[in-house]
């Protein structure tokens, strides 16, 4: 499990800052801009199959971390009384899951590999609006605002995949449509561009923002609006 961890970054779901990856060894480091930095030291010594956690200078439910154990294939992390605090699942690039008590969503990235993606993507110079040949503007790579209900629109501008989780491996449940118009109830920034949740009329999904088609045009797959 120490290597499962090792060098991973987390981002809890944050839609306006960016995540700064520089973990070491058996700790999970967080940067996000504006709200400082985040630390999770882990130990691989422990009883009853419980691990101690040792956060510091976090924030939120991050703060309230004091362990994790494995349960179902999941990475479970638990309070200081040892109730379960959030589950996630994953593979060596990417794991994401969830707060159990709020729901709000939890990602953490390998390290080395998430600077390596976000450089890549800030490199890019041009991603074209869905099938067009016109070049975003930068307000259209922001997360929508979320009205009074909590919810935002969002418009498809290409055939769209809905996956179960924030990473390009998790299962596909749907596909949206060119000019699909979906709710988004939450929207977090990882290293590979904007990852919104959106309504499904059988539960939720996840769709990312930044795609490349063709394997060569950097593309939006997504507008804000209707």
């Amino acid at each position: 499990m120490r290597e499962t961890l090792d060098g991973y970054a987390a981002n809890v779901g944050v839609t306006n800052g960016e995540l700064i990856q520089n973990g070491t060894g058996n700790t999970i480091e967080l940067n996000v801009n504006g709200e400082g930095q985040c630390i999770l030291s882990f130990s691989a010594t422990g009883q009853d199959a419980l691990y101690p956690i040792k956060p510091q200078n976090c924030i939120n439910q991050l703060a309230s971390i004091r362990g994790w154990t494995l349960k179902n294939n999941q990475l479970i992390f638990v309070d200081d009384k040892k109730l379960p605090l959030a589950a996630v699942g994953g593979n060596q690039q990417r794991i994401s899951g969830r707060f159990l008590q709020s729901g709000m969503p939890l990602i953490l990235e390998k390290a080395a590999l998430a600077q390596q993606v976000t450089a890549s993507r800030k490199a890019i110079r041009c991603s074209y609006l869905g099938y067009g040949q016109t070049c975003a503007k930068p307000r259209q790579f922001a997360p929508p605002a979320m009205g009074t209900d909590g919810t935002a629109d969002i418009k498809a501008l290409v055939n769209l995949n809905v996956r179960s989780e924030p990473r390009n491996n998790a299962t596909v449940k749907a596909v949206l449509k060119p000019e699909s118009c979906v709710k988004a109830t939450f929207c977090s920034l990882a290293s590979d561009g904007l990852w919104c949740r959106i309504k499904l009329n059988d539960g939720i999904g996840w769709i990312k923002k930044q795609a490349v088609r063709q394997k060569q045009w950097p593309i939006l797959t997504f507008v804000n609006g209707c």
